[in-house]
């Protein structure tokens, strides 16, 4: 019984291993046809993309036709709801739906990086929920940047399921195969693109363009304006070869001329044509050896006819040019360039110094008389004329005199007797002596780009290679400067011992400048003493150029510093500098030269002898200062001007003159300090005009005080700009006699430093005004030269003792001596004083102490407007006194 149980569960054991061996052979035939409906499936849709593909229409469609295609199939093929193809887009970390069937064109999807490498990958939720898929199967394909992207709208878990497993491998195949047939798509129509530009390119050239075969040299091809010059149609030109319409002279040249463009060397020749038209035609032909799958020769036509006319034009009026200078006074030279023997006549002969036994009777003898510098380009010249490639010669070069000096030549000369190889065999030509022409042509310029005096390049030499420079510097990134200089007390020399000395002195300057310098560098005398200087090629260093450029201009503020020995005497100068830099910056030339002329300025009115790097707060100052200059232009006719008194007293209290002050009543800037719109009318020469109109308020002021019957003297100052002035006297007589003032209630007040720039010029013109009545003071006695020799021949009235020295006489033994000595000089020479600043009681009783008479200073009355002043001297008298100034606020 045990034994039929065991059979029997033998045979049960089998049986369930055969039904299982059953049903995993039913899933194999399963699966097996399930891959092989896959394989069809993805037959299919290659074949049907590559019939689209390849279809004559989409390959002429503009992009997007394919990729359509390419969607629909995967949609209708793997029985999705929507596919897509992606693009990562890096710097929005998501995908770019490029192209979509059933998902938007141009949708973002957020989504994680993707894999480098190929195959498929699992998108998040995120991403399925942005393209609004409920499962989605994502593909790429590397290198290709699109990545395909299938899904279902709605989840059915049968379909996720093939769509995940059965449609991986389809998916990834296919979207390779429609990457390369996308780039292949791409390339076909950038390959028409090319091949219509090039069409173009070659209708629509302006030369005649023939494309041969290299081996017969048949025509090829041939653009409009070749059949149009060859007058042929483009099926004749093709039976055609170049023989045909060459003409036969040139045939044997032009074989090696093919030669040459075949073995890659381009040729370039001019020659006739006889084109269909039976016209002859002078032509310029390039050409040009061109390797594709086949070598070809290109051959570019241009006709020069009308050029070749004008030169035979040209040609023939030279000829009967020359026949003309035959009797002028010229060298004439015959060669024979087979044998080299020399011909000249006695007018050559007189030209290079005489004795026919010592002048070159041979052309290599020529040639060592010619200057070594000219040398090789008249042997080369020569070269060509001998080997028929240059008809006639024209050149000036330098010939050694008997004498030994170097003599110009202008050599005019051309071949004749031509042999069968096209050379000549002859040449002759003329020779002019144009020695005074290169000297004068050297002369003018040398005049035109250097300084006659010093010999250095002068504004324009100058600017023409700061230009360079800038345009260097841009280019290669370094930083160079310009030094804009300034003689520090050279008006002075010039005017105490002469333009002579001056100009030594100049060309001393010029002769230390250069030394210090590279040879790459600059230095130009820009007119008067003012010298610039450019340095180039500094350094790329932004930090280290302004150490560099400072180093150079305290060399150049020490070479200057030291005396000059001179035949006039010893003179010490000095030196103001201002710098600027540039590199690669927008400014313009004439801006560099501003900012260093700026910075210029500041060194100037710093002290001098100084070196000063431009600032851009400097040119706002400059700005402001020229604003402030077109204002002060129009002050005057705008009445913006006003005219101050200050009062002068006697030792009683007693008003006896006053001294007109300028004020600029500004309409929005308010009260403006004359010392900073004086010294501005000063340099721009507005001093003139405004001065003028002080001069003719203080008489009209002196002529409404006559008019009350008062008397009072007004001291007006007077500029030196406006004192030399060629009608300053007339002026003056002018403003006398039309307001009626009597002339020695006019005080004109001039400084010591006016009177010793042109001592004996301003002592002219002093006596001229002295003449007109008028009374003369010199203001800011003591300050500067004193001469007791300047002050006896000068016809003055009166002297005025500087507030520098009132300040501290009471307490200051040695400014208590000087006001003494100008008090006892007065007293001398029987002048009236006037005390300036008098601020004080202290400085008041010690000035009476001391006999001085007279007094003006903010103890007695500060500067105020003409009518607080005039009322002030009505009060109470005739003449104001000292009481009252002090109750009005002095």
């Amino acid at each position: 019984m045990d034994e039929r149980l065991n059979e029997l569960d033998y045979y049960r054991s089998q049986c369930d291993e055969l039904g299982g061996r059953v049903l995993r052979l039913q899933e194999d035939v399963t699966q097996a046809r399930r891959e092989a409906q896959r394989h069809r499936t993805l037959a299919m849709i290659v074949q049907e993309l590559y019939t689209f593909a390849h279809d004559a229409e989409c390959l002429d469609s503009p992009s997007g036709t394919l990729e359509d295609a390419f969607l629909m199939l995967m949609v209708e093929r793997l029985q999705v709801d929507c596919a897509a193809l992606l693009r990562w887009q890096p710097d929005s970390s998501g995908f770019r739906v490029e192209f979509g069937l059933g998902v938007a064109s141009g949708l973002w999807l957020p989504a994680p990086p993707p894999a480098e490498a190929g195959g498929t990958t699992e998108l998040p939720a995120t991403t399925l929920s942005a393209a609004g898929l409920a499962t989605g199967l994502w593909v790429v394909a590397p290198p290709s940047s699109l990545s395909l992207l299938l899904g279902h709208r709605q989840l059915r878990t049968p379909q996720r399921k093939r769509l995940e497993d059965g449609n991986r491998p389809i998916a990834e195949t296919a979207l390779k195969v429609y990457n390369g047939l996308l780039e292949q798509h791409q390339a076909a129509l950038a390959l028409r693109a090319s091949e219509a530009n090039y069409r173009t390119l070659f209708e629509g050239a302006q030369d005649a363009i023939l494309v041969l075969d290299s081996r017969d040299r048949s025509l090829l091809d041939a653009n409009q304006r070749a059949l149009e010059l060859l007058a042929c149609p483009l099926d004749e030109l093709r039976r055609q070869a170049p023989s045909a319409w060459l003409v036969p002279a040139d045939l044997a040249r032009w074989k090696s001329v093919w030669e040459a463009a075949l073995a890659g060397h381009p040729q370039r020749v001019e020659t006739r044509i006889r084109p269909a038209s039976g016209r002859l035609l002078w032509t310029e032909i390039n050409v040009k050896r061109i390797d594709t799958d086949r070598r070809l020769l290109l051959a570019v036509v241009r006709d020069i006819s009308a050029r070749k006319q004008s030169e035979e034009a040209l040609k023939r009026v030279q000829e009967r040019l020359d026949l003309a200078l035959e009797g002028a006074e010229v060298g004439l030279y015959d060669v024979n360039l087979e044998t080299g023997e020399l011909v000249v006549d006695e007018r050559y002969l007189r030209m290079v110094g005489g004795d026919p036994q010592l002048i070159a009777t041979t052309l290599e003898d020529w040639l060592k008389r010619i200057h070594p510098d000219d040398r090789p380009t008249v042997q080369r010249l020569r070269d060509e004329a001998l080997t028929g490639h240059r008809q006639k010669i024209e050149l000036e070069y330098r010939v050694r005199h008997q004498s030994g000096a170097w003599i110009w030549i202008l050599d005019r000369g051309k071949g004749f007797d031509w042999d069968e190889a096209g050379r000549p065999r002859r040449a002759a030509g003329t020779c002019v002596d144009i020695t005074a022409r290169k000297t004068n042509e050297a002369s003018i310029h040398r005049l035109a780009f250097y300084d006659s005096l010093t010999d250095l390049p002068n504004r324009r030499l100058f600017l023409d290679r700061l230009s360079n420079a800038h345009a260097a510097a841009r280019r290669g990134g370094y930083h160079g400067a310009v030094l804009f200089l300034d003689l520090d007390h050279f008006k002075q020399v010039n005017d105490a011992r002469g333009h002579e000395a001056g100009d030594h002195l100049l060309q001393e300057v010029a002769a230390r400048l250069t030394p210090l310098l590279r040879t790459e560098d600059t230095v130009a005398r820009f007119g008067g003493d003012e010298f610039v200087i450019l340095l180039v090629n500094l350094t790329r260093s932004a930090q280290e150029a302004p150490a560099f450029a400072r180093s150079v201009a305290e060399k150049v503020r020490q070479a200057l510093a030291s005396p000059f020995q001179l035949q006039e005497g010893e003179f010490v100068l000095g030196a103001s500098i201002g710098v600027t830099l540039f590199c690669g910056t927008e400014r313009s030339v004439h801006d560099i030269l501003r900012e260093a002329d700026t910075a210029l300025y500041q060194a100037k009115a710093s002290g001098r002898n100084s070196v000063h790097f431009f600032e851009s707060s400097m040119q706002v100052a400059v700005e402001a200062r020229f604003d402030l200059e077109g204002e002060l232009r129009h002050a005057v006719d705008r009445e913006q001007l006003r005219l101050f008194l200050q009062p002068q007293v006697d030792a009683a209290g007693h008003i006896v003159g006053a001294e007109a002050l300028l004020r600029w009543q500004h309409p929005s800037k308010g009260l403006i300090s004359p010392a900073v719109f004086i010294p501005l009318a000063e340099e721009t020469g507005l001093i003139v005009p405004v001065g003028q109109w002080v001069l003719n308020q203080a008489c009209q002021i002196l002529a409404g005080i006559a008019g009350r019957g008062q008397s009072l003297r007004i001291s007006v100052n007077v500029s030196p700009r406006q004192f030399r002035q060629a009608d300053f006297v007339a002026s003056v007589r002018e403003v006398l006699a039309r307001t009626g003032v009597a002339p020695a209630c006019l005080v004109l007040e001039i400084t010591e430093g006016l009177v010793i720039e042109d001592l004996q010029h301003t002592i002219d013109k002093m006596h001229e005004l002295k003449a007109c009545g008028v009374r003369l003071s010199l203001d800011d006695f003591g300050t500067g030269y004193s001469s007791l020799t300047y002050l006896k021949r000068m016809p003055i009235d009166e002297l005025k003792i500087d507030r520098s020295f009132v300040r501290d006489a009471p307490v200051n033994d040695n400014d208590a001596a000087l006001v003494e000595v100008m008090l006892s000089v007065s007293r001398h020479f029987h002048l009236e004083v006037v005390a300036e600043g008098v601020e004080t009681l202290d400085q008041l009783n010690f000035l009476k102490a001391h006999g001085c008479r007279c007094f003006q200073g903010y103890l007695l009355g500060r500067p105020m407007p003409a009518e607080t002043f005039l009322s002030l001297m009505d009060d109470g008298s005739d003449q104001g006194r000292l009481s009252d100034l002090q109750t009005s606020g002095a």
